[in-house]
């Protein structure tokens, strides 16, 4: 995947046509001189941003995220731990996914339950600690 680089065009060129012809020719910012320093690394900082949220929702919708040298392919429905290749139950798969995508969150076993397995589950709450400790078997694997 190709990333992003914005593109801020600085100049002593300061009349509203050559603003809006730089724009118009792709820079995501003009910045006419002088400008103060702080306002530039200002500017830089939102581009930045702006870069890393479009790549963090491209990401997710290609299906590809990683989080902690954890990666899960949704449309592949394949799971790497430090780039190695783990093998998951289609319910584990959707558990880690479920994780993955709330890093340091915390969960009620009835949340995850709802979450990952959909419904409003009745019957044996501890279907989710087995589910969980598999995939935490799964990834101590992958670290070797």
């Amino acid at each position: 995947m190709t990333r992003y680089t914005p593109i801020i065009i600085t100049s002593a060129r300061s009349s509203e046509v050559h603003r809006i012809l730089g724009l118009e020719l792709g820079a995501d910012d003009y910045l006419a001189k002088p400008f103060p320093v702080p306002e530039l690394v200002a500017r830089v900082k939102v581009l930045l941003r702006r870069v890393d949220a479009v790549a963090k929702d491209s990401r997710l919708e290609t299906g590809h995220i990683e989080v902690n040298g954890i990666g899960i392919d949704s449309l592949a429905r394949e799971a790497t731990v430090d780039g190695a290749h783990i093998e998951l139950t289609p319910r584990e798969f959707d558990l880690l996914h479920y994780f993955v995508r709330h890093p340091g969150k915390v969960f009620s076993r009835m949340d995850l339950l709802n979450a990952v397995w959909g419904y409003r589950h009745e019957g044996y709450e501890h279907t989710v600690e087995y589910a969980y400790q598999s995939v935490a078997h799964q990834s101590r694997k992958g670290r070797g």
